[in-house]
């Protein structure tokens, strides 16, 4: 699946919302302590974060939602857009999370900081 099919997909089932928000990132720290490749986007006040597999050079493949983060929980976020260096930090209920490696930037950085 390609990263515009994944949003159709994702919108279709109520994943994410009618802001389509969605990339690919490497997850280089969750709370479980696993990393990999995630797809992370919003659905409405919350931050998405599901399980992807590389499948080829652009293609990956979605698994289950691993977290849905009310973004009134989410702390101390800190990351950067920069094309070279893309990624977020940001700590929920005590845990750590960090994402890089944007697959497109999407202004997931600036929804988290700007969240009320």
């Amino acid at each position: 699946m390609k990263l515009d099919e994944a949003k159709e997909y994702l919108f279709k089932e109520g994943i994410i919302d009618e802001r389509k928000i969605f990339s690919c990132s490497n997850a280089q720290n969750l709370p479980d302590g696993s990393y990999g490749m995630v797809g992370i986007g919003f659905n409405k006040d919350k931050f998405i974060v599901c399980d992807a597999r590389p499948t080829g050079l652009l293609g990956f493949d979605l698994g289950n939602v691993l977290y849905e983060i009310p973004l009134s929980e989410i702390t101390d976020v800190k990351g950067s857009e920069f094309m070279l260096n893309r990624f977020v930090k940001f700590n929920w209920q005590g845990a750590k999370f960090c994402f890089k490696a944007f697959a497109n930037n999407t202004g997931i950085l600036g929804i988290l900081k700007g969240k009320k």
